[in-house]
């Protein structure tokens, strides 16, 4: 989890035309994802949630590095939203990403 924070910080810093590093960066977006995944799996509330915080931030970078995986983040997203399963504030950060993708 703190490889995923930190590379949200590095994030930050990815100037939306430096297309090499966005390309880069879009290629780690998948193992931040199993990350996430681990932590869900596991119920670790608190760890799940320092992981929805770096993709909430992403989502109000200028620069695009969740684009190529947009559309498998929201599925994503909708699975955990509606895993009955999972403790309902797991599933409330993942909405609550949903809605940070339609704003």
């Amino acid at each position: 989890v703190t490889t995923v924070e930190a590379l949200g910080k590095i994030a930050d810093f990815i100037e939306p035309e430096d297309r090499s590093a966005i390309s880069k960066f879009q290629g780690l977006v998948p193992a931040m994802v199993q990350v996430l995944q681990k932590c869900l799996a596991t119920n670790e509330e608190d760890l799940a949630s320092r992981c929805f915080e770096v993709f909430n931030g992403m989502l109000i970078l200028e620069t695009p590095l969740l684009n190529r995986h947009f559309g498998d983040l929201i599925e994503f997203s909708i699975n955990v939203g509606g895993n009955e399963e999972l403790d309902d504030n797991l599933r409330i950060m993942a909405l609550n990403f949903l809605v940070w993708t339609a704003t």
